[in-house]
């Protein structure tokens, strides 16, 4: 029974880890275009189409650019003949996204690897609890 707690747990903590990072969080879908294969995986970028802004600067009904690494390890498992990887189907599904600008003036998850970036739709209210935290405590 211990062991649950303790996984439970530590998903609220890295949630809040990425709420206090995050200097865009939106609710919304992702759409790939584009792929490039490079030492540490599949670099994938594409557009998220923003439904909600919990934080930052982002506007609704607007689609934003995001960029992500899908590391080698998780590429077998989502290889398309075609079109080379595919971005996982969560995130191809509304979800919230939890994103830092990179050097490259695009999006990215606030940890490199997109783990971190998405979360389930369930989680609004604790995210929005978080980020209204946030807000008072600036």
């Amino acid at each position: 029974m211990l062991v649950p707690l303790v996984l439970a747990s530590a998903g609220a903590m890295e949630r809040h880890a990425s709420v206090a990072a995050g200097e865009l969080i939106v609710i919304g879908a992702f759409h790939p275009n584009r792929a490039m294969p490079w030492f540490d995986g599949w670099h994938i970028s594409g557009g998220i189409e923003v439904r909600e802004v919990l934080w930052g600067p982002a506007s609704a009904q607007t689609t934003i650019q995001m960029t992500y690494v899908d590391p080698w390890s998780d590429l077998r498992s989502r290889w398309d003949s075609t079109y080379g990887p595919r971005a996982p189907k969560e995130i191809r599904q509304p979800g919230i996204f939890l994103l830092r600008r990179a050097a490259s003036g695009l999006w990215q998850p606030v940890f490199q690897f997109l783990a971190l970036g998405w979360q389930p739709l369930t989680q609004r209210d604790e995210l929005a609890a978080q980020v209204r935290s946030k807000i008072h405590n600036r």
